[in-house]
């Protein structure tokens, strides 16, 4: 996690910000069931230690859908989409 300690810190400043209405989480602070839920749903083949951010827009707070930020893509699924991943 160390050698992400600068985009944990981007992280940090932007997604509360961003993130609002809806549960978000940094670093190491996700439940392993969250993630579980996320690689099952639309993150398949994320690695979670690559985990830098998380935000979970799912009504229930569950990780089936939202945003997954690595250090270097982003996994996303919206309510009645298709789950999307980008570089």
């Amino acid at each position: 996690m160390e050698k992400n300690k600068t985009k944990i810190e981007i992280m940090k400043k932007y997604l509360p910000q961003m993130a609002t209405g809806f549960a978000w989480h940094i670093g190491g602070d996700i439940s392993s069931k969250k993630i579980d839920n996320a690689i099952k749903k639309f993150a398949s083949g994320l690695d979670p230690t690559t985990i830098i951010g998380f935000y979970d827009t799912s009504a229930m707070g569950n990780g089936k859908i939202g945003y997954i930020f690595t250090d270097e893509k982003v996994y996303y699924r919206e309510t009645l989409e298709k789950p999307v991943k980008f570089w």
